[in-house]
């Protein structure tokens, strides 16, 4: 346990700002599957592990979809971890819980585990802004195997301040 935090220490000691990139952004997104088709907006956190392997991120997802019916809700939340080369095209697996309330039953949302494929395209429009459009396939789905479509932009603080620090005043 010692030689694992030790070794935990100094790789979180060699980590530079560029090594650990933090991205958020929206998306709207499209599901089909389950609702025959439904549109939805979502959310995104990314972390980028480059300090393990250049390109390597996790992500956290959120997509709120809003169903034909008057009282029923679906959502879902998932984490994903994507390989993204130098090339605008990545991939990745991922894992997301999904639920359905109808709405009208006095039974609490349905649930569903399922696992996820994921391929993927952003691009560099500027150096804090990049848009994507993603396509996850569920997979080992207990109801039905959905697919999603995500449409979106990320954000990268980390990469905001290229310009050197200003001189201070005295």
């Amino acid at each position: 346990m010692r030689a694992l935090c030790a070794a935990l220490a100094a790789l979180a000691c060699g980590i530079s700002p560029a090594d650990a990139q933090v991205r958020a952004g929206v998306s709207g997104v499209y599901e089909t599957g389950v609702f025959e088709g439904t549109y939805g907006v979502g959310g995104r956190a990314e972390f980028g592990l480059d300090f393990l392997t250049r390109g390597l991120a996790v992500a956290g997802t959120y997509d709120h979809f809003f169903p034909g019916c008057a009282d029923c809700s679906s959502a879902n939340a998932g984490v994903q971890i994507v390989m993204a080369p130098p090339s605008p095209l990545y991939l990745g697996v991922g894992a997301n819980l999904s639920r359905f309330n109808d709405g009208q039953s006095d039974q609490a949302a349905d649930s569903d585990w399922a696992m996820n494929l994921i391929v993927g395209v952003r691009f560099s429009v500027l150096p804090v802004v990049r848009p994507f459009f993603e396509f996850r396939q569920e997979i080992l789905s207990r109801d039905i195997n959905a697919q999603t479509l995500s449409l979106g932009v990320l954000f990268s603080p980390a990469r905001a301040r290229n310009a050197p620090p200003r001189a201070r005043s005295r």
